[in-house]
């Protein structure tokens, strides 16, 4: 696509405004505050679970930015995503451990456990298949479901077309074939079914 033009321009907000690691701020930080005991306790385990699902993987692909091994933190080369997904899934997994030998709540456990599992399906998916998954598919769409579920008709009308906005985002940025986004969508959808399965 070129570079100029205000759809393009749109484009590039949204896939940056909306990034898989922003978007998982957002989801936990939900989580802990319909989870929680208490606010203290919301805002402490919104605090574990953002370090280990956004601050730890976010900040090792900037170390690989600096180290050149990738160019940018969107990580676009399909064969350079190994390591970001495995860090990202043993980070989460980490995480999740730590929230149930603490006694975090159940469900920001569940869901700990369920995208890493997720994260293990994108990393064979991506590595051993050969598909470029889309990671912002994959977490808007879960960002999407749980706003439904915890917000009712009032989050789905918020959050659902913003996850169109991303998969488009990403189509039209050429960062994703469409194929690519349903992937990550699809893989959304099932995590977020185990997810609520799970609660």
């Amino acid at each position: 696509m070129p570079d100029g033009g205000p759809a393009n321009a749109i484009a590039r907000i949204t896939t940056e405004v909306f990034a898989p690691a922003y978007l998982a701020v957002l989801l936990v930080a939900a989580i802990s505050w319909h989870s929680a005991a208490t606010w203290v306790s919301a805002l402490l385990w919104a605090f574990h679970a953002v370090f280990f699902g956004a601050v730890i993987p976010l900040g090792f692909i900037y170390y690989g930015i600096r180290q050149g091994w990738w160019g940018d933190r969107h990580v676009r080369e399909r064969a350079l995503r190994r390591w970001p997904l495995l860090v990202g899934l043993v980070s989460v997994a980490a995480g999740t451990a730590t929230g149930l030998a603490y006694g975090g709540p159940r469900d920001l456990a569940i869901l700990g456990a369920v995208m890493g599992a997720s994260l293990g399906v994108m990393l064979v998916v991506t590595d051993r298949l050969e598909v470029k998954a889309s990671m912002h598919t994959f977490v808007a769409v879960i960002t999407a479901a749980i706003a439904t579920l915890y917000y009712g008709a009032i989050g789905a009308g918020i959050a659902w077309p913003l996850a169109a906005m991303v998969a488009w985002s990403r189509i039209r940025l050429d960062h994703h074939t469409p194929a690519q986004v349903v992937v990550g969508a699809l893989v959304g959808v099932a995590a977020t079914s185990v997810f609520v399965w799970s609660r």
